[in-house]
């Protein structure tokens, strides 16, 4: 059984995991702001997180004030061997973020690819690039996690947009 709670409090969170383990289901957490209260506790309990807190702008932030950015907590994730991955805006801003305050680059990639398709079932048909996945793409002027990189085409159902010499 998957089922996915939009949790942003410590509070929520734990209720959450104590609905799951009440009801024999593991909960994939949406959200998880403030996960970084409980990394020990969410790492015992086996939590997954889809990760919504990362702000790449002052227009992003939560909490009291708009105060609330944490941008080291995927590295702290990654580091406490919970299982995450990003999600929001920014998807690729996220990733770079996130490597400049701690996450492994691979990781960070994996965080906006793989990750998601795998948390939600769906590794099989998207997430990566392999023989009969889903052909949406991007491809970039260079390394992904450099803020120089810029998009030169994208692909969706394998079809290449904004690609010059493909028209």
């Amino acid at each position: 059984l998957q089922a996915i709670s939009i949790s942003r409090t410590d509070y929520d969170i734990r209720s959450a995991l104590d609905i799951g383990d009440e009801f024999g289901f593991q909960p994939l957490i949406y959200g998880g702001d403030e996960v970084y209260r409980i990394f020990d506790e969410f790492k015992e309990r086996n939590g997954r997180l889809v990760y919504t807190a990362m702000a790449t702008s002052p227009n992003q932030l939560r909490g009291r004030e708009r105060t609330d950015l944490r941008l080291n907590v995927p590295g702290k994730l990654a580091e406490a061997g919970i299982e995450f991955c990003l999600a929001g805006d920014d998807l690729l801003d996220q990733a770079r973020f996130a490597v400049r305050f701690g996450l492994e680059p691979k990781l960070a990639l994996a965080a906006i690819t793989s990750l998601p398709a795998q948390m939600i079932g769906q590794g099989e048909r998207v997430g990566s690039i392999a023989v009969d996945h889903d052909a949406d793409l991007i491809a970039l002027s260079g390394d992904p996690l450099q803020p120089s990189s810029a998009i030169q085409w994208t692909m969706v159902n394998g079809k290449i947009y904004g690609d010059d010499q493909s028209e």
